[in-house]
């Protein structure tokens, strides 16, 4: 699914009209956008918060905050999550996502 498609789900999923959107990222390049960014100096963990979004090739996340530790590539996220890829989507409570292996355990989750 390309990536303005998956936005359009994460959207529709969560009952919002969808922001525009530029190109995708790469497989190995990632963007992320919220309200307020923060990034820890001592864990160098960036931390997301309101509407909240982590993209990468054609996997799109959204949450009201997302945890994004780039050491290990791995995300969480809390708070109206959704999540698009390819033709799978869903949303959910909350979530933790392997961004490289893209391998998602969420909580309290309805698949589409």
């Amino acid at each position: 699914m390309p990536a303005p498609l998956a936005h359009l789900v994460c959207s529709l999923l969560l009952g919002q009209v969808p922001p525009a959107l530029g190109p995708a990222p790469g497989p190995n390049e990632l963007e992320t956008t919220a309200d307020l960014l923060r990034i820890d100096a001592k864990t160098r963990h960036t931390l997301l918060h309101g509407h909240a979004t982590l993209r990468t090739g054609g996997l799109l996340l959204r949450a009201d905050d997302i945890t994004y530790d780039p050491e290990t590539r791995t995300a969480e996220a809390l708070g109206q999550v959704a999540l698009a890829d390819g033709l799978l989507g869903g949303v959910a409570e909350q979530l933790k996502l392997d961004v490289d292996h893209k391998v998602a355990t969420l909580k309290g989750a309805r698949m589409f």
